[in-house]
């Protein structure tokens, strides 16, 4: 019996052994990181997790959503002012980590952060800072999960923040946006507007400008009450003729605007923006509209003067909307069905509504939709003065305002126009602000001086390198039948100087005029016929004159190895890889334009594309093949190569190659300063390096020419190989032999 109790208690532990840890199983924790809240609404923050914890254990229906444990947490290492462009390199640089792991499960994301690396021209600064293509890769895409109806309570603008190429990544999580607080101490100033009070009119602010994202913030919400930014148009105010006149004045305005008479100030912190608004040593200080909820509906007035404090919009109503998305971690693996089952609760209406009221935060509703909806009547309704700042605000897309076809991605502005704009404040250095603000939206060729710089010298040198490649076209078509020229076929010879030719006459089209993805096809295309021109032609060339010398009688005598033949072949060979590169051109590769350089100095732009690495390789290992087999075939025919300066078919090739590279690495690191002018001396050497391979191919042997215009066709001619050096060069010498009589008509097709 006692043996029977032990069995029994045995089997029973044993069964709470497998159970207790499958219940602890089903507790699924999801891990959500923010970013650090500020020195005003820090203290909410100990409460925050546990709240929202609580609220889906009591508020939500969900049984998919049963066992969950959200946890929200930010990096504790991140500066609560950003101040510097390190302090926002190690923000970007520390999400892009967490994105890449399984950490986080959800980011709640600043939407000027959220796809501010997307522009039409990408930026080669960021992702050499970064090391990353498209953060958004990283992001969940919720197109066909979430429903647009179910998000059309959201304030429409906002709501399509969230989405990049009609692609949906960012759900709207709660909205911010800047007001300007004060201590009334008089009640009968209690209706103070500032609607029709200018920045200039007050004095004494308690403002960030030490942070980056407050001082741009400021800066923005300045010139747009002075300045119409309605059109695409207008932006050029920050560098035309009347842009000093603008900088003087936020220049004005930043160095009055506080109470004290050094620029210390402009290191200020929020906490000491605050602490000094606190203490009554500022009557204005520039908040948020979430601390709303701390210093006025709470009541949260303590410091030395304990008045009541107040808020009201910047002057003129103009405030940046600051937006916050919820993303999902496309690398989580927690299942994505829960997430984006919790991410529904997460931006619903309910859920804004409990934020809110609980923590002050400013929902993300359309205050259209009020007398349509209870639930965002019931918020607009008890917060009678964030209806109005919203019904009366002249809100600015700060990443819109930036915005243009060829403008630079808004991180880097980001990152390095508040560090221009403090440097104009301390330095007054109008030149270096405009041309940063100038570089914001314009590549290097669209820049103001540029646009009226005569091109003319450029011009001239290509006609003239044009004129000296068709008329070595002409000599080589004229002297075809010279004997020294005969061995190469000049019909060949002039296939490779076409190459050269264009490459002189397309230089200012693809480099002068900024690049369009068309263009970007043109090219790619382009760059494979003129390859084949220059290898194509040496390659048959060097191919006729090692079968003749070695003793391919059979493709000799079979007239295999004529004009017509190896033309034929060259064009099936072009041909087939020009059809090629068509087709994965069109169908693989994607193109998109890259602005190497940066806002600080200048951007210009080149193509490239994603895909298509197989065949990039495939293609640079035929070439490689057909070079090789081609410097094999002349080291085998050994002096007789020498002889006919075949090595110079390698050093033609070897110099291009060298050119282009040299280009390449060359093209984004000329000096800053005349930048016009060093350019087009770069582009007239391009041209000038190509009629140098010209000469390096057939130069010494028209000079050679020109010297004994009327040696004889005799294929039994032969100038002694031993003569002395100080007589005649290598390439003077003359050595026809008999295999090529039956090539002595062939030039003349």
């Amino acid at each position: 019996m006692v043996y029977l109790v032990k069995v029994a208690y045995i089997c029973i532990l044993y069964i709470l052994v497998l159970l207790i840890p499958k219940s602890y199983a089903n507790n699924i924790n999801i891990q959500v990181l923010t970013d650090k809240p500020d020195i005003i609404i820090q203290k909410n923050w100990k409460d925050y997790s546990s709240s929202i914890e609580n609220y889906f254990k009591t508020n939500v229906n969900n049984s998919v959503l049963k066992n969950i444990n959200i946890s929200f947490s930010f990096n504790s290492n991140e500066p609560n002012d950003k101040k510097t462009k390190k302090d926002y390199e190690n923000y970007v640089n520390y999400i892009i980590e967490q994105l890449k792991s399984s950490t986080y499960d959800m980011f709640i994301l600043d939407g000027r952060f959220l796809f501010s690396d997307n522009a039409f021209v990408k930026s080669a600064y960021l992702k050499d800072l970064f090391n990353v293509d498209k953060i958004n890769q990283f992001y969940e895409n919720l197109t066909n999960d979430i429903n647009e109806k179910e998000l059309e309570f959201n304030n429409r603008r906002i709501l399509e923040g969230g989405y990049l190429e009609n692609d949906l990544y960012g759900l709207p999580y709660e909205l911010d946006f800047d007001l300007l607080y004060f201590h009334k101490k008089d009640s009968n100033t209690e209706n103070l507007s500032l609607r029709t009070i200018d920045w200039n009119d007050l004095f004494c602010f308690a403002i960030a400008y030490g942070n980056d994202d407050e001082l741009l913030n400021i800066f923005t919400e300045y010139v747009s009450s002075h300045y119409d930014f309605s059109n695409n148009d207008s932006f050029e105010i920050f560098y035309n003729d009347t842009s000093k006149e603008l900088f003087t004045s936020v220049r004005d305005f930043i160095t009055k605007s506080s109470c004290t008479n050094n620029l210390a100030f402009i290191d200020f912190s929020l906490e000491d923006a605050y602490n000094s608004f606190d203490k009554g040593d500022s009557l204005y200080f520039i908040g948020k509209a979430s601390h709303y909820y701390s210093l006025v509906q709470n009541g949260d007035n303590g410091g030395d003067i304990g008045k009541s404090i107040f808020g009201t919009l910047p002057p003129r109503q103009f405030s940046v909307l600051q937006p916050k998305y919820l993303v999902i971690n496309k690398n989580s693996e927690v299942d994505k069905k829960i997430l984006k089952e919790v991410a529904r609760e997460l931006v619903s209406k309910d859920f804004q509504l409990f934020k809110a009221e609980k923590f002050g935060s400013i929902p993300t509703f359309d205050v259209q939709q009020r007398t349509q909806d209870s639930t965002i009547d019931a918020y607009f309704s008890a917060n009678a003065n964030i209806t109005e700042f919203l019904e009366e605000m002249n809100p600015i897309d700060i990443k819109e305002m930036f915005d243009s076809k060829y403008g630079a991605p808004y991180m880097e502005i980001r990152l390095l126009l508040p560090q221009a704009i403090k440097s104009f404040i301390h330095n007054n250095n109008y030149e270096n602000i405009t041309d940063v603000f100038e570089n914001t939206r314009n590549l290097v060729m669209q820049r103001s001086e540029n646009k009226n710089t005569s091109f003319i010298v450029l011009y001239i040198a290509m006609f003239l390198f044009s004129f000296f490649s068709l008329y070595v076209m002409f000599l080589l078509h004229k002297y075809r039948n010279h004997p020294n020229l005969k061995v190469f076929s000049s019909g060949l010879c002039n296939l490779v100087i076409l190459g050269y030719l264009l490459n002189i006459i397309v230089t200012p089209f693809f480099k002068m005029q900024d690049p369009t993805l068309l263009k970007c096809h043109v090219e790619y295309v382009y760059e494979t016929i003129m390859t084949n021109l220059l290898v194509l032609p040496l390659l048959a060339i060097t191919f006729r004159i090692y079968a003749i010398y070695h003793n391919k009688s059979k493709l000799v005598n079979s007239n295999k190895l004529d004009n017509k033949h190896l033309y034929t072949y060259i064009l099936i060979f072009m041909g087939t890889m020009t059809l090629l590169v068509l087709g994965i051109s069109s169908i693989i590769l994607k193109f998109y334009i890259k602005s190497y350089g940066s806002i600080e100095s200048y951007r210009i732009a080149t193509c490239d594309y994603t895909g298509g690495y197989i065949y990039e390789l495939t293609e640079r290992l035929i070439y490689t093949v057909l070079f090789i087999i081609m410097f094999v075939m002349i080291i085998k025919t050994g002096k007789v190569s020498k002889h006919y300066g075949q090595f110079n078919f390698i050093y033609v090739l070897v110099l291009t190659f060298i050119i282009e590279g040299v280009a390449s690495g060359l093209n984004h690191k000329l000096p800053t300063n005349r930048y016009t002018r060093y350019y087009i001396m770069f582009l007239i050497f391009i041209m000038l390096c190509d009629v140098i391979c010209i000469y390096v191919f057939v130069g010494t042997r028209l000079l050679f020419i020109f010297k004994h215009p009327e040696i004889k066709d005799d294929v039994n001619v032969v100038v002694n190989e031993k003569s002395s050096s100080n007589e005649d060069s290598n390439e003077d010498r003359l050595y026809v032999p008999h295999p090529f009589e039956r090539l002595k008509d062939e030039n003349n097709m």
